[in-house]
Order: structure tokens, then sequence, then C-alpha cells
């Protein structure tokens, strides 16, 4: 009876570290498309303003290094 209900433990153990490791890769792959996403609108962003007046253009020149480093 005993090996019966260590053996349910073990079973239920494992679902729920599957579930977890699930879960972890389902944020990872999330993070790693949000994170492709802001760069790709970051450098839409970028040549927008860069086709503005100067002041823009300086922002441009600030956020580009910002969005580079989340590629």
């Amino acid at each position: 009876m005993e090996g019966a209900e260590a053996q349910k433990r073990e079973v239920h153990r494992n679902n729920v570290m599957n579930k977890i490791v699930s879960a972890i890769n389902d944020q990872k792959a999330c993070s790693e498309s949000l994170m492709k996403n802001s760069t790709l609108i970051g450098y839409e962003i970028i040549q927008e303003v860069g086709s503005k007046p100067t002041r823009l253009r300086g922002l441009a020149l600030w956020l580009k290094p910002l969005f580079s480093s989340l590629g």
C-alpha cells in the first residue's frame, strides 16, 4: 500500500515539475518574441524620427543604442 502511495506522489511530483518547466519555456519564448518585436518597433520609430527635424534626430541617435542592445 505504501509503495502505491509513494508511486502516486512521484507521478504527481513529475507532473507538477513538467508543468513548471513548460511554463518557464513558454515564458522564455514569449520574452524572446517580445524583445524581438520591441526591437523592430524601435527601429521603425528611429527611421520615422530620423526623417524629421534635427531635434528628433538627436532623440533617434539616443534611442538607437538602447534598441540595439535589446536585439
